[in-house]
């Protein structure tokens, strides 16, 4: 049997062309995630131009008491979501010292404006008593499975997910952080208590991503990818009472 070739060439004249008919098949909370492409599709020495979905990725611009603060390159929606769940994990910002947050566009241009009362704050160590069974685990994964819907689409995209007995959450993107920025932004906006709840990821855990969960009290975290050495090592530092970072396989 002779293995097919499958390479895909994108044509950048329809890069971010947005689709309306694929993005109808997603949820509100990945709206505007879609785009349509042309891309030249190669199998067995064959090639045929198609139309095909891709993720939407956007450079989006975010200015701090009218200050450029940085660029996130991200899927175009849940943007003050993805602003409230970066801020606070940063220690710019408590929640209740964000003022406003507001999305304006030019063409492709996408600009955030936040305002706020910068602090710095001091992160203390995480105390909880929560416990998942590992029945808990496996049943959260597979609605992590489930709600991955962009991924499915395209393999492209990261989800992130916030689970206790009361609620689950679910935000996908491009990018590992901001997936788990624009969860916890909306688990902070709809003032769920995340200190009795786990974090859920289809991404790697490493020192940068585990330390978001850390900073937002965070109390459990579950990977179904891998986790480095350094997330682990920072983790035991924070987390008292045995509380786990672990990685569902």
């Amino acid at each position: 049997m002779i293995a097919s070739v499958y390479r895909t060439i994108i044509d950048l004249d329809y890069h971010a062309r947005f689709s309306k008919q694929a993005n109808s098949k997603v949820n509100k909370n990945t709206e505007n995630a879609l785009a349509e492409i042309e891309i030249l599709k190669i199998i067995e020495c064959k090639k045929e131009p198609v139309i095909d979905v891709a993720i939407h990725e956007a450079l989006v611009s975010l200015r701090i008491n009218e200050k450029l603060y940085r660029h996130f390159f991200c899927i175009p929606n849940l943007l003050e979501d993805m602003v409230r769940g970066h801020l606070i994990p940063e220690g710019l910002s408590k929640f209740s010292d964000i003022k406003e947050i507001k999305t304006t566009s030019e063409g492709y241009d996408i600009f955030l404006k936040a305002a706020i009362n910068t602090i710095n704050l001091k992160f203390n160590t995480v105390i909880s008593k929560k416990r998942l069974t590992s029945a808990d685990i496996w049943v959260a994964t597979d609605k992590l499975d489930q709600h991955s819907t962009l991924f499915r689409h395209t393999g492209g995209a990261h989800i992130a997910a916030i689970f206790n007995n009361q609620f689950s959450i679910f935000a996908e993107d491009v990018s590992r952080h901001y997936a788990i920025d624009k969860v916890i932004g909306l688990a902070l906006q709809k003032k769920l208590d995340i200190t009795q709840a786990m974090l859920l990821t289809s991404c790697r855990q490493t020192a940068s991503t585990i330390s978001k969960a850390i900073h937002t009290k965070i109390p459990i975290v579950v990977s179904t990818s891998a986790v480095s050495s350094l997330a682990i090592e920072n983790a035991k530092k924070i987390w008292y009472y045995s509380n786990w970072l672990c990685q569902a396989t």
